[in-house]
This record gives structure tokens, sequence and C-alpha cells, in this order.
């Protein structure tokens, strides 16, 4: 059940590792419906914009260029999370950082 508290009025909701989890096979197997089993063209393209993305941050100095540095945040923050994710995470529920990023990417309304 989703876990909520208020914050200056406003609905917060908490999401843990069972509900990363949840949302991740819910949009797995959507997915894998949508692409036929071959989820390997979606993930390659994933990874392959990951590689874009740290090399554009990388060639980038965040002293000349204010938006590849908050480009950075962005990742460090994705980063974190998959990090935060893996550690509190039942060990079967790991994910590599691809597939974390399907759920992450895709997002999730409530």
């Amino acid at each position: 059940m989703p876990q909520f508290a208020k914050f200056n009025g406003n609905d917060i909701f908490f999401v843990d590792n069972r509900h990363i989890w949840q949302n991740y096979i819910n949009l797995h197997f959507n997915l894998m419906e949508q692409v036929k089993g071959d989820m390997s063209r979606y993930l390659d393209f994933l990874a392959a914009q990951d590689r874009w993305t740290r090399s554009m941050i990388e060639s980038h100095p965040s002293d000349e260029d204010a938006y590849w540095r908050h480009v950075s945040y962005v990742m460090a923050q994705l980063d974190g999370l998959h990090a935060g994710y893996s550690a509190a995470a039942l060990p079967e529920w790991v994910t590599n950082y691809n597939h974390y990023n399907v759920v992450t990417y895709c997002g999730r309304e409530r």
C-alpha cells in the first residue's frame, strides 16, 4: 500500500524498494509484450543513451557549460537512486543499471 505524508499541505508519496520492484515487474512484462519478448534493442538503446550522456558530460567542463553541469546532477541522482535501491533490495530484486532505468525512465503515476 502506498505510503503518504503531508508536507506544506501536499501529499508526498514514499517509494521503497518493494514499490520499485513491483513497478519494474509490471513495466517489464508490459514492455515484453510490446516488443514481443525481445527487450535487447530497448536495453541497448538505453545503454547507448547513457554512454552518450556521460561522454557529453565529460567533454563539457561544468565550469563552462551550465546545461551539462545540470545534466550531470541528474545523472548523479540516477546513480544514487540505483545504488540506494540495490543496497536495500532483496538479492533477487537487484537489477542492472539499464534494467533499473526501465522503471526510472517510464515513470509512474499515482
